[in-house]
């Protein structure tokens, strides 16, 4: 009924009503938290400031409700986006992206939707006319930061879907790299999602492209890839570094074989981190102020180049000489330089090598799990991570860390499901994983009071909400993670 009047004409009881069903949105009762949750979601639109901010709520929400009520969110979402009359739906997506904070895995599932409602012709000239918008919006020099990671999100998801909408923005991407940065923050955020973009949709365009046009850009690409190598910025020496690893993989033989200029830096990274951590010992405050900025450098980039190179095309590290056992026995010497100052006493360098542990252990789930006490790698991670949660300072960090471990993993699970390679585990779950499960209740406990849910409140299906960690490490992993 409600939305039958909303249809018609401003109705100022209609409105009233749906304020009213917004306050029982935190009922203590599951059936009148849903019941208000059907009411509001009838009558939401996308065309104000207001607007987005709700759907953010409700997402946020949606986390601690089950499945039903994520689905019913996401499916007003679309209503609201795609077929609502009045503003475009680029504006309407431009709303959604200055006003709140929606993972990109919800574009992925709208666009992902919407692709398979429309023949493939028709979406991509769909995608093509709101990834048009949101690069003009990026380029924009008033752009926030908030905003940019948001239209960033947007782009990804469509740059999964639809690689060949990118094609006439590479070169717009590529300007985006080689800009001198300045004050200006909007500056580094776009060289941030260039990186993101170019990691996503190279592959289809090298695979596609000119021969001659192809080279070209790559060297140009790449060269400023290796520029970024050296920035102080850490999220975007992370994103240059998975890019460089991507172009790498995607330009052939002759490309891959540049990937030995990307080696040589690791390998200075590790000489560096090596040596400062025996030099100093547990207390890394005795190092310069220079030094330790160089010390947080090299960890993110040989993190998140062993992550990248163990995702990477088999044959390329063949090329190279890069074995699988190297790989592990990279991935294993990190973790225990992760884990001295994890247990050290400088709480910045902490704080720096959080994010890093997270990218690890994501990429080798298998440097979470104890060997009979052999090797206690996991066993130390873990007390850094429970360490990390007993300082105030440190605890958002930490948690921030884990939230992405989990997705990183339950991802992984998911995508090995689909292929069949996953079955329920008939081994016990090692020790190492029942106490990470710990922290990983600590972290969905944040995660509620954050989107205004009491936490001692029982969740709705306690089935659907099992602890992602729980999951990931209790399974039968494929032998090649």
């Amino acid at each position: 009924v409600v939305s039958k009047l909303a249809e018609t004409s401003p109705n100022p009881t209609v409105s009233e009503l749906v304020r009213a069903a917004r306050t029982r949105l935190s009922d203590t009762a599951p059936s009148v938290r849903y019941a208000s949750l059907r009411l509001v979601c009838a009558t939401a639109k996308l065309e104000r400031e207001e607007d987005g901010k709700l759907f953010g709520e409700l997402l946020s929400r949606s986390a601690s409700e089950g499945e039903n009520y994520r689905n019913h969110v996401l499916k007003a979402l679309d209503n609201a986006i795609f077929s609502s009359g009045g503003s475009s739906v680029v504006e309407r997506l431009a709303i959604l992206a200055s006003s709140a904070d929606v993972p990109k895995s919800v574009f992925s599932e709208l666009f992902g939707a919407r692709r398979a409602m429309l023949t493939d012709a028709r979406f991509d000239m769909l995608a093509k006319v709101i990834i048009d918008d949101h690069i003009d919006r990026l380029t924009q020099t008033d752009t926030k930061p908030e905003s940019a990671t948001m239209i960033g999100r947007v782009l990804q998801s469509l740059a999964e879907l639809s690689p060949d909408a990118f094609e006439g923005h590479l070169t717009t991407l590529l300007d985006w790299l080689t800009a001198k940065p300045d004050i200006n923050i909007g500056k580094d955020h776009r060289r941030l999602e260039a990186c993101k973009l170019l990691k996503i949709a190279l592959p289809n365009w090298v695979s596609r492209g000119e021969r001659g046009e192809v080279e070209h850009f790559l060297q140009q690409l790449q060269a400023s890839l290796l520029e970024l190598l050296e920035v102080t910025d850490l999220p975007l020496l992370r994103e240059a570094a998975r890019a460089y690893v991507a172009l790498a993989c995607c330009g052939g033989k002759k490309r891959s074989l540049d990937l030995a200029e990307f080696l040589d830096q690791v390998e200075y990274a590790m000489t560096f981190l090596r040596g400062n951590i025996s030099s100093s010992g547990h207390d890394l405050r005795q190092l310069s102020i220079g030094n330790q900025r160089r010390l947080g450098q090299s960890l993110w980039f040989v993190t998140t180049a062993a992550a990248e190179l163990w995702e990477a095309d088999r044959k390329v590290l063949s090329d190279l000489n890069i074995t699988v056992e190297s790989l592990r026995q990279f991935a294993a010497e990190i973790l225990k330089i992760l884990n001295r100052i994890g247990l050290g006493t400088s709480l910045s360098m902490r704080y720096c090598a959080l994010p890093c542990a997270g990218f690890l252990a994501s990429a080798f789930p298998a440097l979470l799990q104890s060997s009979g006490g052999e090797d206690p790698a996991g066993e130390s991670l873990l007390k850094f991570f429970s360490e990390s949660l007993r300082v105030p300072e440190l605890v958002p960090r930490c948690l921030e860390a884990l939230v992405d471990l989990m997705s990183a993993l339950q991802a992984k699970l998911d995508l090995a499901s689909t292929a069949g390679q996953t079955g329920p585990s008939s081994q016990k779950v090692p020790a190492t994983t029942k106490a990470m499960t710990a922290a990983a209740a600590t972290t969905a406990v944040a995660r509620r009071s954050a989107a205004g849910v009491d936490p001692s409140r029982p969740m709705q299906n306690p089935n659907q909400n099992q602890s992602t960690l729980t999951v990931a490490l209790s399974t039968n992993l494929p032998s090649q993670w």
